[in-house]
């Protein structure tokens, strides 16, 4: 379990441009880049806390997070059930 986790979030870091600027990444890796969640919540922080220029308009990462929200919401409530015991 720890493994798999660590096997997935590990790369999620270096390719979302969390630890370190997504622009110095080569460009073969820029469109797996664009359908990791952490990116566009990577680049809100920067912009609002730090300042840094933007990969996206503020409003389009907030846009791209609330619906993924929606979206694995949406999926959480249809596929997962508790079970009674």
């Amino acid at each position: 379990g720890s493994q798999t986790r660590v096997g997935v979030l590990f790369p999620m870091m270096f390719l979302s441009g969390i630890v370190f600027q997504a622009q110095l990444l080569p460009s073969f890796l820029r469109p797996v880049m664009n359908i990791m969640p952490p990116t566009y919540l990577a680049d809100t922080f920067r912009q609002i806390m730090v300042g840094y220029s933007a990969l996206y308009l503020l409003w389009l990462d907030f846009a791209v997070l609330l619906g993924r929200l929606i979206v694995f919401l949406g999926l959480g409530l249809r596929f997962f059930r508790w079970e009674q015991s």
